[in-house]
């Protein structure tokens, strides 16, 4: 019980900020000592990272240009609004900004997660478009 009327608001807000809680941090410590482990993480990158420039390959011949270079999983294509209308049917993505009236940049991003397989389909899908 708190008697101090002005301490009552707020009171659990206060706690968690002054580290009241961190005890409850242990669950999410777990999973990052577990992703450190024998170069997990090292190797979830590399697999994002060598995904994206696959994407980024395929995006190049297919004959469109990328706003940057990027050596991460996230990669710039710049497509003309119309091919983008066409993928996002199929495929989830965010339109970084507009480039000129008749294209915009978008975001594509891959993760340890993604098969090699994903970015061989969209590079065939794209294909189709052209």
């Amino acid at each position: 019980m708190i008697v101090n009327p002005a301490l009552k608001e707020n009171f659990r807000r206060n706690l968690r900020q002054r580290g009241a809680l961190l005890a409850k941090a242990r669950a999410v410590t777990v999973q990052f000592a577990e992703l450190f482990k024998d170069n997990l993480y090292f190797e979830n990158a590399q697999h994002a990272n060598e995904m994206a420039q696959k994407l980024a390959q395929g995006i190049k011949e297919c004959g469109y240009d990328l706003w940057s270079d990027s050596p991460t999983n996230l990669i710039f294509p710049i497509f003309p609004k119309t091919v983008i209308e066409k993928l996002e049917s199929n495929y989830g993505f965010y339109i970084w900004q507009p480039h000129d009236e008749e294209h915009s940049v978008i975001r594509l991003a891959t993760s340890w997660a993604t098969p090699e397989s994903a970015v061989e389909e969209f590079i065939a899908d794209l294909k189709k478009i052209n």
